[in-house]
């Protein structure tokens, strides 16, 4: 009786373990790979896993809701696209995702993620039907977020400290946003928002890689000290524009096009890694605000209806210096220290055009200045360019290396959990062995 006993437990516990085993296997297998949605149940594919690893793709489907819970983590991309009768997906526990992309989906009006506080990508584009859009745990980590053709007119809950890329182009009811908490971003880029109504504000932001603003009523950053490339406002429709911190811009500064530009204020300026280029501003009569600026390393072009300049401490252009205006009362002043490529220059040129000139059209140099010191300054430049290509090449690298390694530790949490299901595996066929032996010698 004894031995029967013992045999029913052996088997009992076998097939306790052949359970563990299923279950192990299941699990393992639907919380990474690659699941293509088409109708809610493809969703049980998910099991119980509040993490996935891989690509989930919701493309062409004739879905108008979906609702994907549980998941907190997404590891790799999250895909919604052309499903024209979608009109809402939640994601009510995620929290963290790698990227989430959200494409021509004409009838989307509502992308529910009230936890989402992470996310490496956040792409929308193509939804003119989506109106709102709102991160009500505070979204405090993007790297890159581009919002593009949507209907959207309110968006909020962006606490982000640091972003790298933000866009924003052609949402025609967005009228405005405010980003408190910022403090650095590598690109912003605000173009066509608000039917050209658009007010933009980062009051606390530091530091910037690159911005392009066009097409705004008005900006402020007051608090913008270094732009380490370029910095552009076109198009807009703001009467003064004003930079009270900025003491240097990496590359060229572009103030081009703004039809209502009255006054300009860049008072720390003093130094521009590139061009500057100011032109068809038609009501910018003073050309202003740059006291303290003192070296344009590349060329200065400054064309329009003004008739004055007033640069009082520019000591050094190094690729050119022209000004273009169409006023008869065209006077050039406030040149007195200028050098362009290393040749003093006692005399401005100011040119009276016959109409406005696009600044890009312009001749490099009207200034009577040195060829050699400008073909030594040019070649000089060319060589600076030269060995500024390894460090792109080397980020390159490194995001390279960055990628490979998450790429590595997918394959090695796989391996782990394949290691584990072989190991309870194993551990199942050594009870069934014993669980035999011990029927041989009851029998």
């Amino acid at each position: 009786m004894t031995n029967v006993i013992k045999v029913a437990s052996c088997i009992s516990v076998s097939f306790a373990l052949l359970l563990l085993v299923d279950g192990a296997k299941g699990q393992l297998a639907g919380c990474q790979g690659v699941i293509n949605v088409q109708d809610q149940s493809d969703i049980s594919q998910l099991g119980g896993c509040t993490s996935f690893t891989g690509t989930i793709a919701i493309t062409g489907t004739n879905l108008r809701s979906l609702s994907i819970p549980k998941i907190q983590t997404l590891h790799g991309t999250f895909t919604v696209q052309n499903n024209l009768s979608l009109v809402s997906l939640s994601l009510p526990d995620l929290k963290s995702a790698s990227n989430l992309v959200f494409a021509q989906n004409k009838a989307l009006s509502a992308i529910d993620v009230p936890g989402l506080k992470t996310v490496t990508t956040f792409n929308v584009n193509s939804a003119p039907s989506l109106r709102v859009l709102s991160f009500p745990a505070g979204l405090n980590s993007i790297e890159n977020f581009e919002l593009s053709d949507t209907a959207i007119g309110l968006m909020k809950g962006i606490d982000a400290s640091r972003v790298g890329s933000l866009l924003l182009s052609r949402n025609e009811n967005l009228k405005s946003l405010t980003l408190p908490n910022l403090l650095s971003a590598e690109s912003l880029e605000m173009i066509g928002n608000g039917r050209g109504n658009f007010q933009f504000e980062a009051n606390n932001l530091n530091s910037l890689g690159q911005g392009n603003f066009k097409n705004l009523a008005s900006t402020a950053l007051p608090s913008l000290n270094k732009v380490t490339s370029g910095l552009s406002y076109t198009e807009n429709s703001f009467t003064t524009l004003s930079l009270p911190k900025l003491s240097e811009v990496g590359s060229t500064l572009t103030i081009s096009s703004n039809p209502q530009l009255k006054s300009t204020s860049f008072p720390e300026l003093s130094h521009i890694g590139e061009d500057l280029i100011i032109g068809n501003n038609q009501n910018l009569v003073t050309i202003d605000g740059f006291d303290k600026l003192d070296q344009i390393e590349g060329k200065a072009q400054l064309s329009g209806d003004f008739s004055t300049t007033l640069f009082p401490s520019l000591d050094t252009v190094g690729r050119g210096l022209n000004v273009e205006s169409s006023s008869s009362s065209i006077r050039c002043n406030g040149f007195d220290k200028l050098r362009v490529g290393g040749a003093k220059v006692n005399n401005v040129d100011c040119s009276l055009s016959a109409g406005k000139k696009d600044p890009s059209s312009m001749q490099e140099n009207k200034t009577n200045s040195n060829d050699d010191s400008n073909k030594a300054k040019s070649t000089n430049n060319s060589t600076i360019s030269d060995t500024q290509e390894p460090a792109s090449d080397n980020k390159q690298d490194v995001h390279s290396e960055a990628k490979q390694q998450q790429h590595d530790a997918h394959i090695m949490n796989g391996a782990n959990k394949n290691y584990l299901f072989e190991h309870v595996k194993m551990i199942f066929g050594v009870f069934v062995a014993l669980c035999s032996l011990e029927l041989a010698l009851v029998l």
